[in-house]
């Protein structure tokens, strides 16, 4: 009996430390999280790709970070510098997870600005005035009182 109880503890333990080495974290702080995403867009070469996505993996994502999404996490952090340099040799659904990734994380973390990974940020507009169509209204009629000729000298 006493035998049966150490194998039972010693395979909870292997199971815990194989749950511990296997997928990365879904619990990141979403602070920590955007901390680390926002450092993409210093990646220019191998090494810093390198340390960007293991840092991450590390971290993991947040909770709102889930399905298809983080699943295009789990596969970003497992490609090399060579799969970012060459679009074919990663296959499309796996390109589309990594952008739905992407495109999550930039909601979560910037509201919509998701970093481009060349030092600079894409600014995607989230809204568009409402008072659009009256300016263009106040244009026309502004329009209408110019004079019609060109005055000469």
């Amino acid at each position: 009996m006493k035998r049966l109880a150490l194998v039972g503890a010693s395979l909870v333990l292997v199971g815990g430390m194989a749950t511990a080495c296997g997928s990365p974290p879904e619990d990141a702080s979403k602070d920590d999280f955007c901390k680390q995403f926002e450092k993409f867009g210093e990646v220019n070469d191998e090494d810093s790709f390198n340390d960007f996505k293991d840092e991450l993996k590390d971290l993991g994502t947040p909770e709102e970070i889930d399905g298809d999404a983080r699943e295009g996490f789990e596969i970003m952090v497992d490609l090399d510098w060579n799969d970012t340099q060459d679009e074919d040799s990663v296959d499309k659904d796996d390109q589309e997870k990594v952008t739905t990734f992407f495109t999550k994380a930039a909601e979560l973390c910037a509201g919509g600005e998701a970093p481009t990974g060349d030092g600079e940020s894409t600014d995607v507009p989230t809204d568009i005035p409402s008072d659009l169509e009256s300016s263009l209204d106040d244009l026309e009629s502004q329009l209408d009182e110019l004079p019609t000729e060109v005055p000469s000298e």
